[in-house]
């Protein structure tokens, strides 16, 4: 009788051990393929040295030390937690002497989704193209005039709301190439201002079905949405973030009430004050790299690291000043464009990054105050002076 041959069992580990790297776990038991997970790799030391499934939990030290002997791939969700950069998590296992050829990442769709697991659909490193956070502005003006502004809105003329099949366009572009957005948030000016917002709503779930959505707003006008657009909002799982300025603290709780009847999700700040957004000369950017700037900006077909890219205009025409404007965007037409490559370029710093304070955490926030009724000055947006 012939000896039976048996496929080799790949051994792998999966990095961290919460709720997402364990249905990851059960996916691959699901699977029945001749897969054998052999630890979790996590960072909280209260964890190593336990079992969760059945499954050791060990630290990244450990998992380098085992690297090549007792497991040869490593499977990462791709979503683990708000606070961990995708980006920082692989250099640091690089930079260990992990492969990139050996570290995956678990496609979305076979965490939040219902897809079953396959190596097929594991996505090398080298290849990870999910934005972790993306913006758009669907108008630049505003129903508030506040004092230094991030965006600007207090000196923009008239009302500028952005086209919904423009926005179409480029988010069926994006789409391409960039298959996920953990957050997207819908903001302005005043977003709750377009008459068309059920639109972006409907064709941003579609695109982006696991996608973290919220529209950032001011709360003034919440009230007076029409039923309609709230049961939109609750069926397609939108949130709000509410700033929520001195004026109008005392219509937070009324709203608060009207929202969880509806069970839609919110999220309030209260802002006493704005960061100062602009040096009054350019001082040498400190950074090579841009590692914390989140607030990646999909704009007219095009994207940019920072909304200042797309908004300095405001100021420039306001003060006939001549900030650099129009640098460093990515024109989503580039027939050229992959999804690692956009990664790359968003990390790039442009000129405009030089005028920024927004990145100092030493600097004396402004108070927040209405400038409707007083004349604006470039000031508004400056340092008043560094804090001791």
């Amino acid at each position: 009788m012939n000896d039976i041959q048996f496929a080799p069992c790949e051994k792998v580990v999966i990095r961290t051990c919460g709720s997402k790297a364990q249905i990851v776990l059960k996916k691959i038991l699901e699977s029945r393929l001749n897969i054998d997970v052999v630890a979790f790799v996590d960072a909280n030391e209260r964890k190593q040295g336990s079992l969760i499934k059945g499954v050791p939990v060990i630290s990244l030290f450990k998992a380098r030390e085992e690297y090549g002997k007792s497991y040869a791939k490593i499977y990462i969700p791709s979503f683990i937690d708000d606070d961990v950069d995708n980006e920082l998590l692989i250099d640091e296992m690089l930079k260990m002497g992990f492969q990139s050829t050996d570290i995956y990442w678990i496609p979305i769709e076979c965490i939040l989704g219902d897809e079953a697991f396959a190596p097929k659909k594991c996505i090398l490193s080298t290849d990870y193209c999910y934005l972790n956070y993306l913006e758009y502005k669907v108008c630049d003006h505003c129903n508030l005039n506040c004092h230094g502004c991030s965006h600007f809105a207090n000196i923009v003329d008239g009302k500028v709301f952005q086209d919904f099949s423009n926005f179409y366009s480029g988010l069926i572009k994006l789409k391409k190439i960039i298959p996920h957005i953990f957050k997207i948030r819908l903001l302005g000016g005043e977003p709750l201002l377009h008459p068309d917002l059920k639109k972006f709503i409907k064709v941003l779930r579609e695109l982006y079905p696991y996608s973290e959505i919220r529209i950032c707003t001011n709360g003034i006008l919440i009230q007076s949405l029409s039923e309609d657009m709230l049961q939109l909002m609750h069926k397609e799982n939108i949130g709000f973030d509410i700033t929520c300025y001195p004026l109008f603290y005392q219509k937070i709780e009324p709203i608060s009430n009207m929202l969880k009847e509806r069970d839609i999700f919110y999220y309030v700040e209260s802002r006493f004050t704005f960061k100062p957004i602009l040096y009054k000369e350019p001082i040498k950017f400190y950074q090579e790299k841009l590692t914390n700037c989140p607030c990646i900006n999909l704009y007219d077909n095009k994207l940019a690291a920072c909304p200042l890219i797309f908004t300095i205009k405001y100021y420039n025409r306001f003060f006939d000043e001549n900030i650099p404007e129009d640098n460093f965007m990515i024109d989503l037409n580039d027939k050229e464009l992959t999804g690692p490559s956009v990664i790359k370029k968003l990390r790039i710093p442009s000129p405009i990054c030089n005028y920024c304070a927004m990145v100092r955490n030493d600097l004396d926030e402004i108070p927040w105050e209405n400038t409707a009724s007083r004349e604006i000055k470039k000031t508004d947006w400056y340092p008043k002076k560094e804090r001791k």
